[in-house]
């Protein structure tokens, strides 16, 4: 895969991985907004559901995270030994 190509596919991750956390982000604010109302264990069963977006959107993250400085240390070393 070229360097650029790396890039461009970490980029996407970690825009997707940094979605799916505003998503849980915004799920677990609107879970919160009635806790004052709420038995714990209605609590509970109310975050977890919120859980998923984050769950799968930490691994996209850190795979782009990965490919993107991959794709730059590739870049930088090629560039440098020229």
């Amino acid at each position: 895969m070229s360097n650029l190509k790396l890039k461009q596919v970490g980029s996407k991750l970690i825009l997707l991985g940094l979605v799916a956390l505003l998503a849980t982000t915004a799920m677990m604010i609107a879970e919160f907004q009635n806790v004052a109302n709420v038995v714990p264990s209605e609590l509970a069963n109310g975050i977890q559901p919120t859980l998923i977006p984050s769950m799968i959107g930490m691994p996209l993250l850190l795979a782009g995270v990965v490919m993107f400085l991959l794709g730059w240390f590739r870049t930088t070393t090629c560039e440098s030994g020229h």
